[in-house]
């Protein structure tokens, strides 16, 4: 079901960028949607212990702005694999991780400026140059851990992060590459549950990860490439 609903939102969105491309067909937008991802975020999600499979849609929408909507599937991360192969119980079974989650985030981008001699000498600058952009983000996942072949215990993290970037979009042909940094706040929350009455709440400071994981603050770095057309 989740998947079915992930895949409708991103036809949605994409639809929905589509519509807004055909009110300013117009203007001389070379390129009106981009779809894009980050192919390291397999590698190590927003939630530690998640890869994130990420899709990005963004999408022109005035002179000089723009929207983007992002969906994401968090599955297992190449360390939680790692370290679920060397994990065995007492009674020689090899302990098993399932971890099934999701990301989901938007953001509205302002374009202030384009490059080199192209600088400040056209109004038309979406979805190309420097911008400015507010970013909201929330992430879930469930990390089930099988023992004695029933998964019944289960870690469920959350993240909320709402942030302003500053960034940069540039094109080769209609290949980009959007590449940004800001600074936010988050809130991350962590729970276990052994049954139905048994839920432990996790403070993500008792957690053996970077003390910069359990504050408020959110520092964002990163980059998606796509597809402009």
């Amino acid at each position: 079901m989740k998947t079915k609903l992930l895949i409708a939102s991103i036809l949605l969105s994409t639809n929905f960028c589509f519509s807004q491309s055909w009110k300013i067909n117009n203007t001389p937008h070379k390129v009106r949607t981009i779809v894009k991802g980050n192919p390291f975020s397999i590698l190590a999600g927003v939630i530690p212990l998640t890869s994130e499979y990420r899709l990005i849609t963004e999408c022109v929408v005035s002179k000089n702005q723009s929207i983007q909507l992002g969906f994401s599937y968090l599955g297992k991360s190449p360390f939680l694999s790692l370290l679920e192969s060397g994990n065995n119980l007492n009674n020689g079974l090899q302990q098993k991780f399932i971890v099934r989650g999701y990301r989901l985030q938007t953001s509205h981008k302002y374009y202030f400026s384009q490059f080199g001699d192209k600088l400040n000498t056209s109004e038309y600058m979406a979805p190309q140059g420097f911008y400015i952009s507010p970013h909201v983000s929330f992430s879930s996942a469930k990390i089930y851990m099988q023992y004695f072949q029933v998964y019944d215990i289960w870690i469920r993290a959350t993240q909320f992060n709402a942030s302003m970037l500053i960034g940069a979009q540039a094109f080769l042909g209609n290949f980009a590459i959007d590449v940004f940094t800001g600074i936010g706040y988050k809130q991350n929350e962590w729970s276990e549950r052994y049954s139905s009455t048994q839920i432990l709440i996790i403070n993500p400071s008792d957690l053996a990860l970077p003390q910069t994981y359990s504050g408020p603050i959110k520092f964002s770095l990163g980059f998606n490439i796509g597809y402009g057309f």
